[in-house]
């Protein structure tokens, strides 16, 4: 190997060694489950799904505090109530209010996962 072919190869290979690499930016995932129901949580976005495998999707978040997050879908609204922790675990409750008011699930889950 010549001493230019040296040289070239250091010049390309130091711009790909020197670019910072970023963190990853994606919010942690929370997969929590209980009574028949599965929640999966990212960042602000709802997926809840039934044992039935029939899911609702929500990408915007309604409201958000430390103990609640809200999603409203076709006038219905899913409120996740944090609860604390439940045999070392994080645990919310689920409900979910119809488009009248009535309260039409209330399940408590359980944190199974979480992923990045």
């Amino acid at each position: 190997m010549n001493m230019r072919s040296l040289l070239l190869g250091v010049l390309i290979t130091i711009p790909l060694f020197s670019t910072p690499v970023r963190a990853n930016q994606n919010p942690p995932g929370k997969v929590y489950q209980g009574g028949g129901y599965t929640v999966f949580r990212v960042g602000d976005i709802y997926k809840g799904c039934n044992a039935k495998k029939k899911c609702v999707e929500i990408d915007r978040i309604a409201k958000k505090t430390p103990k609640l997050s809200a999603w409203k879908k076709n006038g219905y609204t899913y409120n996740l109530w944090y609860l604390g922790m439940y045999n070392g675990k994080p645990r919310e409750h689920l409900i979910v209010v119809n488009p009248r008011g009535k309260v039409v699930m209330s399940v408590y889950l359980t944190l199974v996962e979480i992923f990045y």
